[in-house]
Order: structure tokens, then C-alpha cells, then sequence
């Protein structure tokens, strides 16, 4: 998959504050981030999860990732809850 599909369809989805939070906590693991900008910790979240997510992933969410309520393995242990082109929380 090309990169700028792959980057599309990660930068359109939106996040929430809960869904950053979590993210630092259970995949960087640092619940104590040096509290970077908004802007500047999503975009760092979006390139980690370009980095991480597999092709087929990439590509399911960008099939389904506009469902009501859906719910996404990511990285074999983690589950991304996304609803309405909105991450909501990871698992």
C-alpha cells in the first residue's frame, strides 16, 4: 500500500483526548508525556501508528473505519475502539 493512502486514511480519522491518554499509556508507555502541543502529540501519535499498523490493518480502516462502532486489533494485543471517523479509546 502506498504511502500516502496509508497516511490519508490515518489523518482522517479524528482523536480524542481520552483516545491520546490512553495511547501514551498502553502503547508508549509513559502516562506522563512531556505534554507536548495538541497538535504536535496527535501528529506524533499518527506517524507511530503509520509506523505499526500492518498494510491489511491500514486497509480494513480505511474499508470500515467510518462504521457507527467498530472495533480494530492493533499490534496483536491492542484494540482501537473508533465511532464516526472518531478514535475513541485503545485497549
Amino acid at each position: 500500500m502506498q504511502n500516502t493512502i496509508r497516511e490519508e486514511v490515518i489523518r482522517n480519522l479524528n482523536m480524542t483526548d481520552h483516545f491520546i491518554k490512553r495511547y501514551c499509556e498502553r502503547i508508549w508507555k509513559n502516562s506522563h508525556r512531556n505534554e507536548p502541543k495538541q497538535n504536535d502529540l496527535t501528529n506524533m501519535i499518527q506517524n507511530d501508528m503509520m509506523s505499526r499498523m500492518l498494510n491489511r490493518e491500514i486497509a480494513a480502516l480505511g474499508l470500515i473505519g467510518y462504521s457507527s462502532r467498530l472495533k480494530l486489533p492493533f499490534e496483536r494485543y491492542n484494540i482501537i475502539v473508533i465511532s464516526n471517523k472518531t478514535l475513541i479509546t485503545i485497549y
